[in-house]
């Protein structure tokens, strides 16, 4: 499917709009989904069926972004400890 200039940077603009408001919702980016496949003029079942395996995916994914999330805060947090000790 060629996708023009123009179409992909309105999809950009649309998507990164929606995206902070989507953030901090769980499978909140998963409406977004119809949103890009109007633009394209995608069928409306087709958006419906990614939805549902995005659904899927995002329980798995939800849950790695959120170890990694979690993880990524103790390692800062133990290296500006480690930091702060080797400055005293």
């Amino acid at each position: 499917m060629p996708v023009g200039f123009l179409e992909a940077l309105l999809l950009s603009v649309v998507a990164s709009l929606c995206a902070c408001g989507a953030s901090g919702v769980a499978g909140g980016s998963l409406l977004l989904i119809p949103l890009a496949c109007s633009l394209f003029n995608i069928d409306n079942t087709i958006a419906a069926q990614v939805i549902g395996i995005g659904m899927i995916i995002g329980v798995i994914q939800d849950s790695a972004e959120t170890a990694l999330n979690s993880s990524t805060d103790v390692i800062f947090t133990a290296a500006a400890e480690w930091g702060k000790s080797k400055q005293a």
